[in-house]
């Protein structure tokens, strides 16, 4: 395949499925550690009846992060899986410099070997913004920080496989926003003005916190492509970091 100079490597990133895979494993190591300590020096006895005396709430801790624990392990063998079947996927950027919001993205994903595929891939570009959250701890004590997000904007590209040869190159090109993006928010109530702000995250149990956002830029943002197709052994997915030249702080 022949490229001209304006689309030379401006900057090759590799999948983050080796990284993703890393993280299980050294997840899955610390919290056995944690859970082999947890017998050891903090017997808690195996009384379920939770009528009686002896009866300590602490005796679902140990299920608990053995779940994790294996929670973690199968998460990690299916990434190696995965891994093992496609290998490692690199993305090119192209052109002169590092693409900037209001300009164009564009660039090659290609992969470690042939895929044989059954369908279209499925290039995907996704604008994350995180907000910062101060949780005000014990009275006294220090506060914490913390960072929500959300998806503040999205477009997906289809890339027929007739067409596509991911070995050579899947090509992508991506029309970035023109200003900073911002999610779909609640609407204020009526008779609120246009210059409105409100930040707001909603934490339920047991669900990732929802951020709700008007007129209030985030304190990070991070760009994701993601490229999937249906094969003969099983999907194949890779997600890249995208590097994008901008300045929240303006």
């Amino acid at each position: 395949m022949k490229t001209d100079s304006a689309y030379k490597p401006l900057h090759v990133e590799e999948d983050q499925t080796g990284f993703d895979l890393g993280t299980n494993i050294w997840m899955a190591i610390v919290l056995f550690v944690m859970l082999v300590l947890l017998l050891i020096f903090l017997p808690i006895g195996w009384e379920f009846d939770m009528n009686s005396p002896d009866f300590n709430p602490m005796i679902f801790l140990p299920f608990l992060l053995l779940s994790a624990v294996l929670w973690n392990l199968g998460k990690g063998a299916f990434l190696w899986r995965r891994l093992r079947r496609f290998g490692t996927a690199t993305m090119e950027l192209h052109g002169g410099k590092f693409p900037v919001p209001g300009g164009i993205c564009r660039g090659l994903i290609r992969t470690a070997g042939p895929i044989a595929t059954e369908g279209d891939f499925q290039l995907t570009m996704t604008c994350v913004e995180a907000y910062r959250f101060r949780r005000a701890g014990e009275i006294g004590g220090p506060s914490d920080e913390r960072y929500h997000s959300k998806v503040a904007w999205e477009k997906t590209l289809t890339v027929p496989h007739t067409e596509a040869d991911p070995q050579v190159g899947l090509k992508f090109e991506f029309q970035l926003p023109e200003v900073a993006p911002l999610a779909q928010f609640i609407e204020p109530a009526i008779g609120s003005k246009p210059y409105f702000k409100m930040k707001a995250s909603i934490n339920i149990p047991g669900m990732k916190p929802k951020v709700i956002a008007q007129n209030q830029k985030p304190d990070r943002r991070s760009w994701w492509l993601e490229a999937t197709a249906p094969t003969r052994d099983g999907v194949f997915r890779s997600k890249f970091q995208v590097l994008v030249d901008e300045g929240l702080s303006s």
